[in-house]
């Protein structure tokens, strides 16, 4: 039987992006595989599964300690197989022979100006040493993976394409649920959606821009922005001030992961204009929710939306508006696109992610 080692790292005890993927990776791996997840005490729960042993490396709560702790951990590590890094942890070297790590996108070295300093520094210190030095790479994307490409000439067939998936639990909801929803969160008129970090990559400020052409001529609509407030986040707010929109902009700082299919059933349309995303999640979970869903025609997007999905270019307000108004106003061509939608989420699995992340293993053991 083979015997895997899986990266966990200190992701905590919430599970949503990188740590979310893990969960269900290891959920869904089949019970053919012996799996040890290198982790730290208190990080993400993980699934009881057949064949899953945890091993804690007395190592700081610290990323970068971690890090730095797992490299140094390659004589415990030999009686694994190979080792899967899933989070683009920042090895300073491979701590196994066969080493396989997932890249979820590489924009802090593609586009700097969207990252911290901080974070593209460490990723520039890092990820290319965990990128040239894998025996094979995942990436979520076609996007992702044409950038590893370019930026670092990896040969094509040293690189998988394994998109990711949406939780079950983001599918229609009835009616009760939603009414709750709108209750709880105070959502008395019909609203627009956005899910996603505050930050200047999701490019709030050309949906802000849309949907003060939107509300001229369909003044009863809200825009609800569903996230936290991240890196940069005060321009969002001075052009909410600035648009004179402040009466017509929810901000929810957090809705708990139980309420968040209830709140893409309640809108009307979910809208994510990013210049960039790896693999977006939320679009997903909006379709498997059976909303209409406009997207940006940058990065993943297109490949999640697919040929019949609705791009817009991200620096076009008015083409962003003009979107938004046919799918709030032709109940025909809504009720097309959600039927899409619908049948396009099915194509995502965990469980097709995990077996091709399987085959990867199979080719990297050959």
């Amino acid at each position: 039987m083979i015997h895997a080692g899986i990266l966990t790292g200190n992701l905590g005890h919430r599970r949503a992006g990188v740590a979310n993927y893990i969960y269900h990776l290891v959920s869904h791996l089949k019970s053919n595989l012996n799996i040890t997840t290198i982790g730290h005490h208190g990080s993400i729960q993980l699934p009881q599964v057949e064949n899953l042993a945890p091993y804690y490396p007395l190592i700081p709560y610290n990323t970068l300690l971690w890090s730095f702790g797992v490299a140094l951990q390659k004589s415990n590590l030999k009686k694994l197989d190979f080792v899967h890094n899933p989070a683009q942890f920042p090895l300073p070297k491979p701590c196994h022979s066969r080493y396989v790590v997932t890249i979820h996108d590489i924009t802090a070295i593609t586009m700097p100006e969207y990252h911290t300093r901080y974070r593209t520094l460490y990723s520039c210190w890092f990820l290319p040493t965990n990128i040239k030095r894998a025996g094979h790479i995942i990436s979520d994307s076609v996007a992702t993976k044409n950038d590893i490409i370019k930026s670092f000439s990896i040969p094509d067939e040293q690189i998988s394409v394994i998109p990711l998936a949406a939780d079950i639990q983001f599918r229609p909801c009835n009616e009760e649920g939603i009414q709750r929803v709108k209750s709880a969160y105070s959502l008395h008129r019909p609203f627009v959606l956005f899910v996603g970090t505050i930050e200047p990559r999701k490019n709030l400020p050309s949906l802000l821009r849309a949907f003060s052409i939107l509300i001229k001529h369909h003044p009863e609509y809200n825009l609800v922005i569903a996230g936290q407030n991240g890196w940069k986040y005060s321009e969002v707010y001075r052009i909410v001030e600035q648009l004179s929109l402040t009466s017509n902009i929810i901000f929810l700082t957090y809705v708990s992961h139980e309420d968040l299919p209830a709140l893409y059933c309640a809108a009307a349309l979910f809208v994510l204009p990013s210049w960039y995303e790896g693999f977006g999640l939320p679009p997903l979970e909006a379709m498997q929710c059976g909303v209409p869903v406009i997207v940006s025609d940058r990065g993943s997007l297109p490949e999640i939306v697919g040929p019949g999905g609705c791009m817009v270019s991200p620096d076009d307000p008015v083409a962003i508006s003009e979107a938004m108004i046919v799918y709030l106003t032709d109940n025909e061509k809504r009720k097309e696109q959600i039927r899409y939608n619908l049948a396009r989420a099915k194509i995502f699995s965990w469980d097709r992610c995990a077996e091709e992340t399987q085959m990867v293993y199979r080719k990297l053991m050959e």
